[in-house]
């Protein structure tokens, strides 16, 4: 998996963006309805996510998952518990969980735990670099031979670069079209941080109809904003950033994720852009947050040479 990305690089267009921007404006508005730019005094206050998700909008088409953090690398240890329903309380019996949360639904459960690996701040890569593990994994319950236990069934690991930029993922559940889904959002710790020094991600994981977790939404930017309703899921993103001393020049990437369970399960998404981000956090549950690092081993102080 990629150690980190390097922080994107933003460009004022000019009098050519100013045009693309005004057009984008007006689909925004026909989209969303009144998407006038938020004035310096009431940007701490973001939009409310829409209600309803656009209906018979051009554009929509499955969602990204390109950029999942898991996959089936069977290859790496696996683990099964004893447990009679999936729960964090008793995962924590048998481990020391560092992040876990557990999405109910009318198919079956499933549970995201994740565990800070170990790592030391003398153990450097080829560039100098030392990084931070967190491990996931993606439990359902089955009973098989006659015990219940949590299985594993999707792994994966994630890497942050042991600097000074302090980084978090928090875990939520959204209960969209009456099932629970996952939500897990890598983001900067510091509210006025520099949006553009980390690449911040999103990931959705759904369960479909056969019982099987599956993630069905991935996506990566700079300044991302999740939220959700009862009918979709809707992440924003920083498009560009023309002066950091000048919020009103701001402008989003706005993506609405509504459930699809024609074939299983999956997401299809919509996207459009506008002057005003979602809600961080609206319409969902926070369940736990992993900060780096935790501490597995010797810390000493993080290298500030590199933002990432």
């Amino acid at each position: 998996m990629a150690k980190g990305s390097s922080p994107a690089k933003r460009t004022n267009t000019g009098l050519a963006l100013l045009l693309i921007t005004a057009l984008l404006g007006a689909g925004a508005t026909a989209l969303f309805g009144n998407t006038s730019p938020i004035s310096s005094s009431s940007s701490t206050a973001p939009a409310e996510p829409p209600m309803e998700e656009p209906d018979g909008v051009a554009g929509t088409r499955p969602a990204e998952t390109s950029y999942s953090w898991f996959d089936h690398a069977f290859s790496v240890e696996q683990f099964d518990y004893e447990m009679q329903d999936l729960s964090c309380a008793s995962m924590a019996k048998v481990i020391t969980p560092d992040l876990c949360g557990v999405a109910r639904t009318s198919y079956t459960d499933f549970m995201v735990v994740g565990s800070e690996g170990y790592w030391d701040p003398q153990d450097t890569d080829a560039d100098g670099s030392v990084w931070v593990p967190l491990n996931l994994t993606v439990f359902t319950k089955r009973t098989d031979n006659g015990t219940t236990r949590a299985i594993s069934v999707l792994d994966g690991v994630l890497d942050k670069q042991y600097t000074a930029n302090k980084a978090q993922v928090d875990l939520f559940v959204a209960t969209v079209g009456g099932q629970d889904m996952l939500v897990l959002h890598r983001h900067l710790s510091k509210a006025n941080a520099d949006p553009y020094s980390f690449s911040e991600e999103v990931q959705v994981i759904a369960m479909s109809k056969t019982g099987a977790p599956t993630v069905v939404a991935t996506y990566e930017g700079s300044g991302l904003n999740v939220a959700a309703s009862a009918t979709h899921i809707e992440i924003s993103s920083l498009r560009y950033l023309t002066s950091q001393q000048s919020l009103d020049d701001q402008w989003y990437s706005r993506i609405v994720l509504v459930p699809n369970y024609f074939d299983g399960v999956r997401m299809d998404e919509t996207v459009t852009s506008g002057p005003a981000p979602v809600k961080q956090g609206a319409g969902m549950k926070k369940l736990d947050t992993y900060e780096f690092p935790v501490g597995r081993g010797k810390t000493d102080t993080p290298d500030t040479s590199n933002k990432a």
